[in-house]
C-alpha cells in the first residue's frame, strides 16, 4: 500500500521531468552575435564609397512558448555610426545579455544591419550583410552594402524614409535617434514641402507621433530640428 501510494506521486514528477528534458531547450544564437563587425557601404551603380552615411547594428531577442503561435521581440542593444571618407565602418565587440539556461520558451539571438544616407536607398532586404572570410579572426568582415540613388514619387520616399527610421529604432532599449532621425526628418520635409507642399505631406505624420496632417510641413519646417 505504501508503495502503491508513493508511486502515486513519483510517477507524475518523473513525467514532468521527461518533459522538461525534452520541452525546454537552449536559446538558439547566431555565430559571431556580439563579434566586432567591420565593412563598407557603396553605391550601388558607381561603387564608390559613401562618406558620411549612418550604419546601425541592432542585437536582437526572440521568443516562443511551445503552446502558442505568438512570438514576441525586443531590442537588447543598437550601436549607431557613420562611415569614413572611404565609405568604411566599424562596429567595435559589443557584449549583449543572454539567456544562457534551458527554457520552454523557444528563444533566439540575431543582429541586423541598415545603413542611410539622403537619396539613397537600400537595394538588399536581408538583415544584415553576409561574412567573408576575416583577415582578423576577431573581427568579421562583411560585404559591402549597397545604396542605390533614390528617385521616387514623393509618397513613396517619404515612405522609404519612415521604414528607414523604423530600422534605427531599438525598443525599449533606446528611444532617442540622435543625428540620423534629424537628416531623415529634413529629407522628408525636403521631399514633401519644397518647394511647396505636394500630396507626401500628409504622411509626414507617419515619422513622429506628434505631427498633424494639417500643418505637417510646419511641423518639419526648421531642418535638424525634431517636430
Amino acid at each position: 500500500m505504501i508503495f502503491s501510494r508513493a508511486s502515486h506521486v513519483l510517477f507524475p514528477i518523473l513525467a514532468l521531468g521527461i518533459l522538461g528534458l525534452v520541452a525546454s531547450e537552449p536559446p538558439m544564437v547566431e555565430a559571431g552575435l556580439q563579434a566586432a563587425k567591420s565593412g563598407v557601404v557603396l553605391d550601388a551603380q558607381t561603387r564608390r564609397p559613401l562618406a558620411d552615411a549612418y550604419v546601425v547594428v541592432r542585437w536582437l531577442e526572440q521568443s516562443r512558448t511551445a503552446n502558442s503561435e505568438a512570438i514576441a521581440g525586443q531590442c537588447l542593444k543598437r550601436v549607431i555610426v557613420r562611415t569614413d571618407e572611404n565609405g568604411h565602418y566599424a562596429i567595435p565587440v559589443t557584449a549583449v545579455a543572454l539567456a544562457t539556461g534551458r527554457s520552454f520558451a523557444k528563444r533566439a539571438y540575431f543582429w541586423d544591419a541598415f545603413a542611410y544616407t539622403p537619396g539613397y536607398a537600400a537595394t538588399n532586404t536581408a538583415s544584415h550583410p553576409r561574412m567573408l572570410a576575416s583577415v582578423i579572426p576577431a573581427i568579421q568582415d562583411l560585404e559591402p552594402m549597397l545604396l542605390a540613388p533614390e528617385h521616387a514619387q514623393p509618397e513613396r520616399r517619404v515612405q522609404q524614409l519612415v521604414d528607414s527610421l523604423q530600422r534605427f529604432s531599438c525598443e525599449p532599449f533606446a528611444n532617442e535617434f540622435g543625428p540620423v532621425a534629424e537628416q531623415i526628418y529634413a529629407e522628408a520635409h525636403a521631399v514633401a514641402c519644397l518647394p511647396e507642399p505636394n500630396s507626401a505631406a500628409g504622411l509626414l505624420t507617419r515619422l513622429h507621433a506628434h505631427g498633424h496632417a494639417s500643418n505637417a510641413c510646419e511641423s518639419f519646417r526648421q531642418v535638424g530640428t525634431r517636430p
